[in-house]
């Protein structure tokens, strides 16, 4: 196992230096483009709040990927300021459909979901700090993470999405996890933009088991039994291959898998046909570029 100690170093929180303020005004634009996301009315059923806040995330990532592969194409380098534009727009867009329908979604939430995501909080929380401490022990068991993490840091730098000489690495996280370093930098300084790479690990991780846990209950069904079965099913996958890819450094892999599993959700989703539609781009989009491989069965599944 690789252990490097790296010595914690304080950086002051510079937020307004050199028009740096940016990155609130993205942050704070980013939380209100989400609320909007889950006000506009996707079914005339209630739908899982916890549930549809992790798809919109997603969404919110897939649109990230795009504007960034957009701007690559033209060599026009990704700001935070030409995204917080491009969002600006949609929630003109959501603004414009909630004003017209007259009508927001309504969601519904679960006490025994939240008990299982408190749960594997704790779980999640206790492994990372014991593998990673409070985020300023890299500790890997192979040397892959670091190849992702320069690549992440060289998008930071360079907001170019096409760099040369990585073709064969999918874009998917090292996109936001290189608009995230742009984000913190100022608050936590460039030396420390590792504790972000690491924290993009751990919550692709944490994500997993929920989607996963959303998968196995909408299958299983109702009742107590069921419900210890299906906190049972999702632990064993929990601390089995998704840990794997944690400490081996493969999270574009579990990313991958995220996007699988988001696609088996929302064709069990009772959604109008055009959000469906929007949602699966997001699964597909997640796929194929994390991990390309599994994109073609996976594709195929959707469509039979």
């Amino acid at each position: 196992m690789i252990k490097i100690k790296i010595q914690n170093i304080s950086y002051p929180c510079i937020f307004i230096n050199k028009g740096k303020q940016m990155n609130i005004i993205y942050l704070v634009e980013t939380i209100v483009f989400l609320i909007l996301l889950l006000l506009v009315k996707k079914s005339d059923e209630k739908l899982n709040l916890i549930k549809h806040i992790l798809l919109m995330i997603f969404g919110i990532m897939v649109y990230n990927l795009t504007v960034s592969f957009i701007l690559g194409l033209i060599k026009v380098p990704v700001t935070l300021e030409i995204l917080t534009i491009g969002q600006a727009l949609l929630m003109v867009i959501c603004l414009f459909i909630l004003i017209k329908n007259k009508a927001v979604q309504k969601y519904k939430t679960n006490f025994k979901d939240i008990i299982f995501l408190l749960l594997i909080l704790c779980i999640v929380v206790t492994i990372a700090y014991k593998s990673y401490g409070s985020l300023d022990n890299i500790s890997y068991i192979t040397n892959d993470a670091s190849s992702h993490f320069n690549i992440s840091k060289e998008f930071y730098k360079t907001g170019n999405m096409f760099i040369e000489g990585k073709e064969g690495f999918m874009p998917f996280l090292y996109v936001n996890e290189g608009i995230a370093y742009k984000i913190f930098e100022p608050i936590i300084g460039e030396f420390n933009l590792y504790k972000i790479f690491l924290a993009f690990d751990i919550l692709i991780w944490f994500t997993s088991i929920i989607l996963f846990y959303y998968v196995i209950k909408d299958k299983v069904g109702k009742g107590l039994l069921k419900y210890v079965v299906t906190c049972i099913a999702c632990l064993i996958f929990a601390l089995g291959y998704p840990l794997n890819n944690l400490l081996t450094g493969f999270h574009y892999l579990q990313a991958g898998i995220n996007g699988i599993l988001i696609a088996i959700i929302i064709t069990g989703e009772e959604l109008n046909k055009s959000w469906k539609v929007i949602l699966l781009t997001v699964a597909n989009t997640c796929i194929i570029f994390t991990y390309n491989l599994f994109a073609p069965l996976t594709y195929f599944a959707e469509y039979i």
